[in-house]
């Protein structure tokens, strides 16, 4: 048996997420563990956490249900992987990739200010990125 940190847990889960999708073209696996790095590290930042930040301000914007709002657009994807609806067939029309650097990027909002630095796979990831959003 060993002590573990939720922030080393979640760092290990976002190295991982950036693996997947870089080294192994896995994006669902990777929408999921960065899922669960972002939830850890935005539990500690509580009303910085980037998810809350979007939480109190686009919702509003767009005159949307907060809950509506997150269900719907910013964790569907997310929640669609780990979960199977009573209603649905099983299949969707999702971007997995941009879903997966999506959430990398949400997870990377709060990791940043938990760690103040960054681990050698997000530093890769932010390298990389730049080459992403010119092909995509």
């Amino acid at each position: 048996m060993q002590n573990v940190s939720k922030l080393e847990v979640a760092e290990e889960q976002l190295d991982w997420a950036i693996r997947l999708l870089l080294d192994h073209n896995a994006p669902a696996p990777a929408i999921t563990l960065a899922g669960a790095a972002e939830e850890l590290f935005g539990r500690p930042l509580k009303a910085e956490a980037a998810f809350r930040i979007v939480m109190e301000t686009v919702p509003k914007k767009l005159h949307m249900d907060p809950k509506t709002y997150s269900q719907k657009h910013l964790n569907y994807t997310r929640n669609w992987l780990k979960h199977w609806g009573d209603k649905e067939d099983g299949h969707a029309d999702i971007d997995l990739y941009a879903e997966a650097v999506t959430l990398i990027l949400r997870a990377l909002a709060n990791y940043i200010p938990n760690t103040k630095a960054l681990s050698n796979e997000a530093l890769r990831f932010t390298k990389w990125l730049p080459k992403y959003f010119q092909s995509a």
